[in-house]
């Protein structure tokens, strides 16, 4: 009698299992299930609503973009096309905002497991894309006016940043960007003209070779500056200091690396600077210089308006 008790409340929970995995809605197999034709659909899942949804928000943002890569086989067709990896970061960052705005239409806890189905509306993404390019715009037109150099790098950034966000603001829109208040030709001009007739000298001391020397005039150039060491009216000076550290890791070195770079006028007026101060470790000291220099010239890149050239 107990066996036979024992096997009826084994088969009572083995159809309790069966009714439960019957239960699990259609939505977790089919994501599409319930999707209306201007959104986005995920299934995800987490041990809570919260990692579920960070992860839904995470999956659309992969969906998204593989959506416009197959729309777009190649960023860099021709020359003015090329992005930069700031300008293409600047657009992720942008768009990650944007789809932020990921909402959660369906849950199901199955035991210690919850699954999400999350969606986002297109239209509204391609109102908040709208309105990032709209910004840009304006910050186009502002610098479009300024006289500056330095001017130059941070208008050409927006105008690729501008353009990878209108190419998915084209997919979201059947197709059609967002017309262009800057154009390339703007941009090109621009360069020019606040350029001209500027000639600088560049004088780096640094401990070994011309590293940062010849950064600084890639950077010039790209930026539509002439560099001389003997006719100029510009001149950009900069210092490199380095002091070792105490680290107690074996076979590992550290040192400090102070760098000060200042731009002057012929009666060497400051027109701007750009102080760099950190620590690197390496295996060597020749390993941890590599990594400082290739840092000092990202941070001279990334803040070349404070120079005021």
């Amino acid at each position: 009698m107990k066996k036979l008790l024992f096997l009826f409340a084994l088969l009572l929970s083995f159809d309790l299992k069966a009714e439960e995995v019957a239960k699990k809605p259609e939505w977790i197999e089919f994501p599409l299930k319930g999707c209306m034709q201007n959104e986005i659909c995920v299934i995800s899942s987490g041990k809570s609503v919260n990692e579920a949804t960070l992860k839904a928000q995470i999956e659309v943002m992969k969906v998204f973009n593989t959506m416009i890569t197959s729309n777009y086989e190649s960023l860099t067709s021709n020359d003015n096309d090329k992005v930069s990896d700031s300008a293409l970061e600047s657009s992720k960052s942008i768009t990650e905002g944007v789809l932020s705005g990921v909402k959660i239409k369906k849950t199901f806890k199955d035991g210690d497991e919850v699954y999400v189905q999350a969606s986002l509306n297109k239209d509204e993404a391609k109102q908040n894309i709208l309105t990032e390019i709209q910004a840009i715009d304006e910050k186009m037109q502002v610098l479009l006016r300024d006289e500056a150099v330095s001017s130059n790098s941070m208008l050409r950034k927006l105008y690729e940043t501008r353009s990878e966000l209108n190419k998915k603001y084209a997919f979201l829109n059947q197709g059609k960007g967002y017309d262009e208040v800057v154009k390339y030709e703007d941009v090109f001009k621009q360069k020019k003209k606040n350029a001209s007739g500027k000639v600088v000298a560049i004088k780096i001391v640094e401990p070994k070779g011309k590293r940062l020397e010849n950064s600084f005039k890639k950077l010039l150039t790209e930026n539509g500056l002439k560099v001389s060491s003997s006719s100029y009216n510009l001149e950009l000076k900069g210092e490199l200091y380095v002091e070792p550290e105490y680290m107690n890791v074996e076979g590992f070195v550290k040192f400090l690396y102070i760098f000060n770079l200042v731009s002057l006028d012929l009666n060497g007026e400051a027109l701007g600077s750009v102080n760099v101060e950190f620590s690197e470790t390496g295996r060597s000291e020749s390993q941890a210089m590599n990594k400082a220099l290739k840092r000092i010239a990202e941070e001279v890149k990334e803040n070349f308006a404070d120079l005021g050239l």
